[in-house]
């Protein structure tokens, strides 16, 4: 019973905040896996408190540390993909109705509630990238400058080197 009592106020509290930059949980949050020695794909999904941008911005932070764990100094994005996950729930209507009989006059009011619609949006950005250890000619992400820069933006602890 305790455990239970437990696992709801974490599901409350967790209620009406915006995902976390944090590994996937209940709430969201990013993923990763290898799809080849010196390419990896992220995904970020955000709850609906999470803008679109956040979302873009937290999966670019999680590949610039992707890079980073795996000896990789700069990135490119190969292959980008963006979802948005819309749902809508509308409220019950309910209708009270009050009535007076006065001699043959019937005085009344009916008042309904509810009956409001509220629309929400998940994004989910996944991208896929290939580690360089070397700038290239052209255009890629310094990885150590996009994490610190991202790190800063949301205010967020530098992460601690991977043993």
């Amino acid at each position: 019973m305790y455990s239970r009592f437990i696992l709801l106020a974490c599901l409350i509290s967790s209620l009406g905040c915006a995902t976390k930059y944090q590994p996937q949980g209940f709430a969201g949050g990013y993923s990763e896996f290898r799809v080849a020695d010196d390419a990896f794909r992220v995904t970020f999904n955000g709850n609906a408190y999470l803008s679109a941008s956040t979302a873009a911005e937290y999966a670019l932070l999680r590949a610039a540390e992707v890079s980073l764990e795996n000896g990789f100094n700069y990135f490119v994005i190969v292959q980008e993909g963006a979802a948005v996950n819309r749902s809508s729930y509308t409220t019950p209507t309910t209708t009270s109705t009050t009535a007076t009989v006065v001699g043959n006059t019937v005085q009344g009011s009916s008042t309904t509630y509810g009956g409001q619609t509220t629309t929400s949006e998940k994004h989910r950005v996944t991208l896929t990238l290939r580690g360089l250890r070397e700038r290239p000619e052209g255009f890629s992400y310094d990885a150590s400058l996009v994490a610190q820069s991202l790190r800063e933006k949301y205010r967020l602890s530098p992460r601690q080197a991977s043993p």
